[in-house]
């Protein structure tokens, strides 16, 4: 029983992730102006330079799916989530600079849909902590077990969920931001 519920929390995790990553770099490819704009406003490294990685990291993260996908399909799970892990650190990092060097940031080219509303970066570190916590919980619920069909269609309707839930609360970051935006010109 225990092991048909960590099959299940390991499919489920997997879908959750790899989808969110995939959806987040065909974003970035598809609107790649306002990416580098994003990335830029980041002042990690001088504009010139983020204008050029700008452009790699939709790709690199098409890769990391790839790779992902492999690693699972071979059973290094390990793999996988170190793959995982290190996209989503290095993004949290990035976040985290923001949080501590800005107040805000007018877009953090992270997120699935195309406004330019400001955003905490503190939010979004928190957001990525559970990121973070949800790839470490996929590594640790790997069994030795491939899982069932049942065990599969039951992980990939709970991935389809948490994709759902995911975007709810990335729309309600933004709209939160919104609300504070609207308040101030009122005020």
């Amino acid at each position: 029983m225990m092991t048909t519920l960590f099959t299940i929390i390991h499919i489920a995790l997997f879908g959750f992730l790899l989808s969110l990553v995939l959806v987040t770099a065909v974003h970035k490819l598809s609107h790649p102006g306002q990416f580098r704009q994003a990335f830029v406003e980041y002042e990690i490294v001088p504009a010139t330079m983020a204008l050029s990685l700008a452009g790699i990291v939709g790709w690199v993260e098409l890769t990391v799916v790839a790779l992902a996908l492999v690693g699972f399909a071979i059973g290094m799970v390990t793999l996988t989530a170190t793959l995982l892990f290190g996209l989503f650190s290095i993004y949290t990092g990035m976040l985290l600079f923001a949080a501590v060097t800005k107040g805000s940031l007018a877009n953090c080219g992270c997120s699935l849909n195309t406004s330019n509303t400001p955003v905490k970066p503190g939010a979004l570190v928190a957001r990525n902590s559970v990121l973070l916590i949800l790839v470490s919980t996929f590594y640790l619920s790997s069994t030795d077990t491939h899982g069932t069909l049942t065990e599969w269609l039951t992980g990939i309707v709970i991935s389809f969920f948490l994709f759902i839930c995911y975007s709810a609360f990335d729309a309600l970051l933004e709209n939160q931001a919104l609300l504070n935006n609207l308040r101030l010109k009122h005020d």
